[in-house]
């Protein structure tokens, strides 16, 4: 993942797949529900959650906001199932820039990190905070809790909302949004690409529907496909032939999936309104 791109100018600038740095910001309705939800809090702090399947942009619009809010943030990832003493060492490393001594107890830790989160509204965001257990989100819910401390906390993760739910009650009444993020209808993708990037505005609606049958509305796959693309020095302004959008998603490993026709959505929603590709 490298810097790219900005919402407005001026503003920092957020993560994209490396190979896709040609590719713009959309203000989807995802993104717009993280900006509210984060800048609401930034003063006065709070808890939120973030959650969705892999693939549909919830760390790039966390990173986007958290980037912009003008206050110290301090991003967190976690391994498969830390211990309370492992999760308190990662935020203290990642405050201070250096992996704490490996004799040091878990009750000076957590204290340490307590002085190194007190005074300003400062964020402090877990990534992969599904893989969190009952000690380490005690350990999260004692943070916030502590009168020192202004912290808006963001939880991100798959399904991280009922993983807070069924874990660590006490931590879950804390949390004051969730946002969820669903993957594209066929009619929201559409939109979406298009402003993407030039490479999916030129394509034609029948090559468009038949990538759609490979897929679907998860924006990583889509983001793969352009970093194949480009990478295979194909023209953005001329979009995507039949043949090329085949090798593309041959490149990413993902050939057609399905039968012929438009890929039916949940809810009896159509995708792609156009014929299949031939």
């Amino acid at each position: 993942m490298v810097n790219a791109g900005s919402v407005e100018d001026g503003q920092p600038a957020p993560l994209h797949i490396s190979g896709t740095e040609s590719a713009a910001i959309v203000c989807t309705t995802h993104l717009r529900e993280v900006t509210v939800a984060l800048t609401r809090r930034a003063v006065t702090g709070g808890a939120v959650i973030v959650e969705g399947a892999p693939g549909l942009g919830k760390t790039f619009a966390t990173h986007l906001v958290t980037d912009g809010l003008g206050m110290p943030c301090h991003w967190v990832a976690m391994p498969d199932r830390p211990k309370g003493k492992e999760m308190i060492a990662r935020i203290n490393q990642v405050i201070t820039g250096r992996m704490p001594a490996k004799n040091r107890t878990e009750f000076d830790l957590l204290e340490e990190t307590v002085r190194l989160l007190a005074g300003p509204p400062v964020a402090l965001v877990i990534d992969e905070a599904q893989h969190l257990q009952t000690g380490p989100l005690r350990q999260l819910r004692y943070l916030y809790d502590r009168p020192e401390t202004t912290l808006l906390l963001v939880l991100v993760g798959a399904d991280a909302g009922r993983s807070v739910s069924f874990r660590c009650p006490e931590l879950e009444s804390r949390i004051e949004a969730l946002v969820h993020f669903k993957p594209f209808s066929g009619s929201e993708m559409r939109a979406v690409l298009e402003s993407y990037h030039p490479m999916f505005a030129k394509t034609g609606p029948e090559v468009m529907a038949y990538m759609w049958s490979a897929l679907g509305g998860n924006f990583r796959e889509w983001a793969k496909v352009l970093k194949a693309a480009l990478s295979l020095g194909l023209a953005p302004d001329e979009g995507l032939s039949l043949r090329n959008a085949r090798a593309t998603l041959r490149a990413v490993g993902r050939p057609r999936r399905g039968t012929q026709g438009s890929r039916d959505l949940p809810g009896g929603e159509v995708g792609f309104d156009a014929r299949p590709a031939a």
